[in-house]
């Protein structure tokens, strides 16, 4: 932490030239109404010596960079008020010259040193955006963040889901795996330093790959038979393969302190938070035709909710 003041400004396909400067507001002003300017993020912060963070720089259109290029390289921009900002060495040369009432009065304005600027962006390619034009990127000093490893786990699960994430990552025409997916994956596996889901009711890595990562699903169709089968060549490189979980689940009963019991058929159990109403007990025999299909969805559906996953139901 710097300790100083921030202005936040997210960049969008649909963000105009006149998004970073001002915007027009209707205010009331006794029974009238009039339209005012009002001063965007990039010049509040320019004006009042604030750190800019500029999120989605990649998503800028070609149209507006130059207005953000000439901020940063000039410390300039017209405002559609009327008032003009200049760089602080010259504003004070002139204010030592003319005094700073004849400057406001030709509604000149002083950008502070302090401004700074921070913009957040992914890489172009393999994200989709505007690679950054070179006169604006060489404004900036650019610093990767890589996505943060998997915790070290007994047997060196953790490693090789951590060289399977590279692996895909490295793979061109690979959908983005991305650092929460590879975390939700070595929480279902138990790889993750928490053991959240019993041991003998945890899926195989293809099952738990299958939930965090439905690489069907984010491929291209014309991609997807690739996909898949890279996906598949990386596992059996990796010799991540192996046979799939039979474990369902056979009941859901509600405990005393207002939680749910997830029974497996394995026999383990595990308590999960079950909402503000608390949970309603019930056996699974009965009520529904059990299939192979409907049984593997209620136990992946078990395992997310153990690890306190948000669950997208497809199809």
């Amino acid at each position: 932490s710097v300790g100083r003041e921030a202005e936040y400004c997210v960049v969008t396909r649909d963000t105009l030239e006149a998004d970073l400067k001002q915007r027009k507001e209707l205010t009331a002003d006794g029974n009238s109404k009039r339209s005012v300017y009002v001063d965007a993020a990039p010049v509040r912060a320019a004006i009042h010596g604030r750190i800019l963070i500029l999120d989605g720089i990649e998503k800028a259109e070609r149209n507006v960079l130059p207005t953000i290029n000439n901020l940063l390289e000039n410390r300039e921009m017209s405002l559609d008020d009327g008032r003009f900002l200049m760089p602080a060495k010259r504003y004070d040369e002139l204010a030592e010259e003319l005094g700073p009432s004849v400057l406001a009065g030709r509604g000149l304005v002083r950008v502070s040193p302090d401004f700074r600027v921070i913009a957040l962006g992914l890489p172009v390619p393999p994200f989709r955006g505007n690679p950054l034009d070179p006169p604006l990127r060489s404004r900036f000093q650019c610093r990767v963040v890589w996505p943060p490893s998997l915790p070290v786990s007994p047997g060196g699960l953790s490693e090789k889901l951590q060289t399977l994430v590279e692996a895909v990552a490295a793979t061109e025409g690979m959908p983005h795996l991305s650092s929460d997916a590879a975390y939700r994956l070595a929480q279902l596996l138990g790889a993750a330093g928490q053991h959240l889901v019993p041991e003998d009711a945890r899926p195989s890595v293809a099952q738990a790959l299958r939930m965090v990562y439905p690489v069907a699903q984010l491929s291209k169709a014309i991609n997807r038979p690739a996909s898949e089968d890279a996906l598949q060549g990386l596992l059996n490189h990796l010799r991540l393969l192996g046979e799939d979980s039979t474990v369902s689940l056979e009941a859901v009963r509600a405990t005393p302190d207002g939680k749910a019991e997830l029974q497996f058929t394995s026999g383990s159990s595990v308590a999960v938070l079950a909402g503000k109403q608390g949970a309603v007990g019930s056996s699974l025999e009965g009520t529904l035709v059990k299939t192979p299909h409907v049984e593997g969805l209620l136990a992946g559906l078990a395992r997310a909710w153990s690890c306190g996953h948000d669950v997208c139901l497809v199809g």
